[in-house]
């Protein structure tokens, strides 16, 4: 959120700065009721889309960093990642939300990238560069995993943008696109 700063007893304009929240436990905690699952941070490599990645654990842990019991096996923390990028990619899209609704919050997901694009946001899940700012969460004991969106300063950033804009570059979005 940004604020305009005000200080002193005479109110002297300071300026416009951002306030951030960071994601960790006592958000999640907030949030979701329960700050003690896996938390995951997308980290940009390169123009990725939700494309599968093959069956190899490393492509995927390099891009979703744990954030949240780091110390467990590659295999516990990033094959769910794996394996929700897997669903996503196999679906058709008439069985997409069957086959990826038990792993990530579609409906969720959606709404979100639907805010996102229609507030010209070029930086998010449905940025220009691929997949960035966002992070994924899983409660303790859940397969399913909720997209939490992370540094909007390039919202508002073009006011041209159509809010289906990337919407058919991304997999999972390219054939939620295709339901009618």
């Amino acid at each position: 959120a940004f604020t305009r700063l005000f200080v002193g007893s005479d109110r002297s304009y300071a300026g416009m700065y951002a306030l951030v929240e960071d994601v960790d436990a006592h958000f999640l905690a907030r949030q979701f009721g329960d700050g003690s699952g896996y938390l995951y941070e997308y980290q940009r490599q390169d123009d990725y889309r939700f494309e599968d990645l093959g069956a190899d654990l490393e492509p995927y842990a390099v891009r979703f960093a744990p954030k949240t019991h780091e110390h467990e096996s590659a295999f516990t923390l990033i094959s769910p990642i794996r394996d929700m990028v897997r669903a996503i990619t196999d679906a058709s899209s008439l069985d997409l939300e069957a086959r990826v609704a038990p792993l990530l919050d579609l409906r969720q997901v959606l709404t979100q990238l639907a805010v996102e694009n229609y507030l010209s946001e070029w930086d998010g899940v449905l940025g220009d560069l691929g997949l960035s700012n966002f992070y994924l969460y899983r409660l303790p004991g859940q397969k399913q995993a909720r997209m939490i969106p992370w540094d909007k300063d390039n919202t508002f950033s073009r006011i041209d943008m159509p809010p289906w804009h990337n919407v058919v570059t991304n997999v999972l979005t390219a054939k939620a696109w295709d339901v009618p």
